[in-house]
């Protein structure tokens, strides 16, 4: 399938800026994708999983108390240093060890342009945990701040790293209601996305906390439509959604997609049994491509599903029989 997203990193470049592009999506980094949210989102749901208040933001920051306190105490930092690894901080930072606003802004730079040029992402973690943290014991709320947290969310959530890029999306939320401008409806857009993979629960709540004039942005449009598709069980809508969404999307869609495919085959198979389906429609209609063929029907052999390949049809009578004793 393809779909709109930002995976390879020369490309992932313009992301970083507020861009998008259309690009292929590999089925080995689709299913990579697609097991390790699997993992991440089965953590989420456990209580106490997550955390977006003040207090918490520090922690993820290793600041503990220090958070402000150079601003606080009439300064910023002096470091020059454009590279620092991050370490969590066990007391209050001292002035030379911490990095000003104007060298931050070059020290974001610099990880940009590493990105691009094809960088580990433990190396762009460690850098953009450490700008974050300078930032937060100076008490830097204002663009910079934001272009560090779109940059480390987006870089992790293309690197599948959901709890840093949660991390980043608390901060970025709360940045955006004191009005920090940035691509906050690409954001929230995000938020929704994953708030429905988490459950309805979590779902209702992120849908209360939309701000109402970003509901007619075409992210949050085409987020809203996802998330109803998946609560309908559309599974064709679905599809088209997914092969339409913007920027980085996909990335969180992918913990969807195996929810409403399994909607979908068995809606198929109830609604056109005992007639023999073919194999390429449902196949599109599922979301796979026809250079997919292979990925799906290893699928469709794990459900159950009884393919006749010589015919190019499935047949939805024998695969509901055997669905029916398995059950």
């Amino acid at each position: 399938m393809k779909v709109k997203a930002t995976k390879r990193k020369a490309e992932a470049a313009d992301s970083l800026h507020g861009d998008g592009h259309s690009i292929k999506v590999s089925k080995a980094r689709r299913a990579e994708r697609q097991q390790r949210f699997a993992a991440d989102l089965a953590a989420m749901k456990q209580p106490g999983g997550s955390s977006s208040s003040s207090a918490q933001q520090q922690q993820d920051e290793g600041i503990g108390a220090a958070g402000g306190w150079l601003a606080l105490g009439g300064g910023y930092g002096s470091s020059r240093s454009l590279e620092k690894e991050y370490l969590r901080l066990t007391s209050v930072p001292k002035a030379e060890d911490v990095r000003p606003p104007e060298v931050l802004a070059q020290s974001l730079a610099l990880i940009k342009r590493r990105w691009r040029g094809g960088c580990s992402y433990a190396w762009a973690c460690s850098q953009l945990k450490s700008v974050r943290q300078d930032l937060t014991v100076q008490g830097v709320a204002d663009g910079l701040a934001v272009d560090a947290y779109e940059t480390h969310a987006r870089v992790a959530l293309e690197s599948n790293d959901l709890p840093e890029f949660r991390q980043c999306l608390a901060r970025l939320k709360q940045l955006y209601r004191a009005g920090v401008p940035g691509c906050a409806p690409e954001f929230y857009s995000y938020a929704v996305l994953h708030a429905a993979a988490l459950g309805p629960l979590l779902l209702n709540q992120e849908l209360g906390q939309l701000p109402r004039h970003h509901l007619e942005h075409p992210a949050i449009v085409h987020a809203l439509a996802t998330a109803r598709a998946v609560r309908s069980g559309a599974y064709v809508s679905f599809m088209r959604l997914y092969t339409s969404a913007p920027r980085m999307a996909p990335y969180l869609m992918d913990a969807l997609l195996p929810r409403v495919r399994g909607q979908g085959l068995a809606a198929l198979l109830a609604a056109h049994r005992p007639a023999r389906l073919p194999l390429g429609w449902a196949l599109l209609q599922l979301g796979w491509e026809e250079d997919q063929e292979g990925e799906a029907l290893q699928y469709l052999a794990q459900h159950g599903v009884v393919v006749d390949e010589a015919a190019r049809e499935i047949d939805t009578r024998a695969s509901l029989a055997a669905a029916a004793g398995r059950s």
